[in-house]
């Protein structure tokens, strides 16, 4: 009931309000499976939700907004900052991982992609708790937001004033944005260490073998920790099954490539 009244009062938008009232008010499992997959991200159409809502109330639903996902994604992003909330938990992170592919589409699918994170980086209101976050390679300021002149793009871009100061704002974070520093060798054997543990645990076998085997081993496989992750596990595998160890097939993974000559992702979302 609690969320039902967040809906109802606290967003812009209150298709949530009919959502979740009729979900949590229908008999009918073909009702309630659809209405589950909106909340799931299968968004329904808004003339589905009426009828649906009218055939349980005998009520006309009257959005004060017709709902539109790209515009008003971020009330399903409250709801869920309000509902860890009420669960009593102190927030929730969302993690974008690999956003350097924002790098990939073109000049305007960026430019509203920096407009998309900034709705995330600094919200507005209904955020109750969220801490967000966006990883990006560390290439991602000299291959894109100067190799392809963002800034330049950005103010030869006809953008409401709004929109321009959210897309320098968030291009100006990303300039001073803390980068992680490499792991040290105590870190990866840590890690490694942890990894020989957990692999010895799951098949109830001690291999009984040195630790410098497995970082010699893993050491050739890239900067990155979940590729020489990746190599360990190979070499466990081959112990375990053969009582000896061949070739690591792990090789290094490739550096990805801005180049405008790659497959663009901008038509994709497009259509999406």
């Amino acid at each position: 009931m609690e969320m039902q009244a967040y809906t109802a009062k606290q967003l812009d938008v209150d298709k949530l309000f009919y959502l979740l009232r009729a979900y949590f008010a229908t008999d009918d499992m073909d009702e309630k499976f659809i209405l589950q997959a909106d909340l799931e991200g299968d968004f329904i159409a808004n003339a589905k939700l009426k009828q649906i809502y009218k055939r349980i109330f005998s009520e006309r639903v009257l959005f004060n907004v017709n709902f539109s996902k790209t515009k008003h994604m971020h009330i399903y992003f409250s709801m869920l900052s309000r509902l860890f909330l009420e669960l009593g938990y102190n927030g929730w992170v969302i993690l974008f991982d690999e956003a350097e592919l924002i790098g990939r589409l073109g000049k305007k699918a960026r430019l509203k992609a920096y407009r998309n994170m900034a709705d995330f980086l600094y919200p507005k209101e209904n955020f109750e708790g969220v801490y967000t976050m966006f990883a990006l390679t560390a290439s991602y300021i000299e291959d894109v937001i100067e190799g392809k002149h963002e800034f330049d793009n950005l103010h030869s871009a006809e953008l409401a004033d709004e929109d321009h100061q959210a897309v320098d704002k968030v291009l100006k974070a990303l300039m001073v944005a803390d980068q992680l520093q490499p792991l040290i060798s105590q870190e990866i054997e840590a890690a490694m260490e942890l990894l020989l543990d957990f692999y010895s645990r799951a098949y109830n076998w001690h291999p009984g073998i040195d630790m410098k085997e497995i970082l010699k081993r893993s050491e050739h496989r890239g900067y990155l920790l979940r590729t020489r992750i990746r190599a360990a596990v190979e070499y466990l595998d081959q112990l375990y099954q053969y009582n000896q160890v061949s070739d690591i097939r792990i090789n290094e993974l490739g550096k990805l490539s801005y180049e405008e000559d790659l497959v663009s992702l901008e038509g994709i979302l497009e259509k999406s």
